[in-house]
């Protein structure tokens, strides 16, 4: 009688009256517009230069197959710095508490939906062409106070989302100008499922910033309440390339060999162990932690004997397949995951998985012919 194990990767009224109403909104705002408390932004120069483009990480980056979603894999990236003088600025007082500065928004970019925190704040994650990587993108303004981000304890900088939102700002009791404005913006990567190989590249415009000023609530993302004025496009270059890391793990065929009907003397006997070796080739170094589990392709006859029924192209009955640890007396957990624990970070390199199988008798009455079963070895790389 003949089994085998084979094994695998897994790697949302009127009309007159409604006119009247109109035309008094249209003369409120007229003159709620007319206010010097609500003009903060005066004037702006046109930024100098005219358009940013920064060079984004790049690099080779290895990923373990299975890391989870939202898990950062590429750092935070140096100040990308536009400048601190790229709009020289007048304005008047904002007594109601107007605040002036930068604005970057990705309005060609597409978010995946989800968000990354890091640094107390919840950064948009926008799609990349490498599926399963996504990058999110922190800014910071500068104005006559410095840099906002240090000023207000944010180290990876104000959130940036498809719509013109500030990186901070700074604010002013009387009229003020020209002053100086600038801005800054990071990059970090991370995961957003099931990552494939590729590279990350942006061609063309992606962004802009812009000088905005809004009514401060607290919480970002903010919306102007002027602005965005004399904005200039934002393009990246380069990108970097992530690599999938995993050992090879070839399919595993084991002859448990014929044996005679009498040593099965009742349910709980068995046959001789075979070897069941899982090799695990190439493995790459820097990895956590390995683990693996099997999973029968067909039933539990005996979970904590770890046998499972033999398949359907079997003639045999009252047998199952047990399957053991190396030294062959102890039954390997089915479906739980299991440390491999040879496995040498430093170095990587091949492995062996060293267990054993044997026939189990499951019923009172064993008859001969064909037992083969299958069932599947899963790795789990962190």
């Amino acid at each position: 009688m003949t089994s085998s194990i084979s094994a695998n990767h897994r790697f949302y009224r009127r009309m007159q009256r409604s006119v009247a109403v109109i035309v008094f909104a249209c003369l409120a705002w007229l003159f709620l517009g007319a206010s010097p408390a609500m003009a903060t932004l005066a004037s702006c120069s046109n930024p100098m230069p005219g358009g940013f483009t920064f060079a984004l990480p790049s690099g080779t980056f290895s990923i373990p197959r299975n890391t989870g979603s939202n898990t950062l894999v590429v750092p935070w990236s140096d100040w990308f710095v536009g400048g601190t003088s790229v709009w020289n600025c007048t304005g008047l007082g904002a007594p109601n508490g107007e605040y002036n500065g930068a604005a970057v928004w990705m309005q060609s970019l597409v978010p995946t939906g989800q968000t990354y925190t890091d640094g107390g704040i919840s950064y948009t994650v926008f799609t990349t062409n490498v599926a399963g990587i996504g990058m999110v993108v922190g800014q910071s303004s500068y104005g006559p106070s410095g840099w906002q981000s240090d000023l207000t304890g944010k180290p990876y900088g104000y959130l940036v989302v498809t719509t013109p939102s500030p990186g901070g700002g700074w604010g002013n009791t009387g009229n003020w100008g020209p002053l100086s404005f600038g801005f800054r913006v990071r990059v970090a990567f991370v995961t957003t499922g099931t990552v494939q190989a590729g590279t990350v590249s942006f061609p063309g415009q992606v962004g802009s910033a812009g000088m905005v000023d809004y009514v401060s609530t607290g919480t970002f993302p903010v919306a102007p309440t002027h602005g965005p004025m004399n904005s200039a496009p934002i393009g990246f270059t380069g990108g970097p390339t992530f690599a999938v890391v995993a050992c090879q793990t070839p399919d595993v065929r084991v002859s448990l060999g014929q044996w005679p009907q009498t040593i099965f003397t009742g349910i709980g006997s068995t046959s001789g162990t075979k070897p069941v070796n899982i090799s695990l080739n190439s493995c790459p170094a820097g990895l956590s932690s390995i683990t693996y589990r099997v999973d029968p392709v067909t039933t539990v006859v005996n979970a904590d004997q770890s046998v499972v029924a033999l398949d359907a192209s079997s003639s045999a009955t009252g047998v199952g397949v047990q399957l053991l640890d190396s030294t062959g007396t102890q039954p390997v957990p089915l479906q739980t995951w299991v440390t491999f624990t040879g496995y040498n970070a430093a170095m990587g390199g091949d492995y062996t998985i060293p267990l054993q199988a044997r026939y189990y008798q499951t019923a009172a009455a064993v008859s001969p012919g064909v037992a083969n079963t299958a069932m599947t070895f899963t790795m789990q790389y962190q």
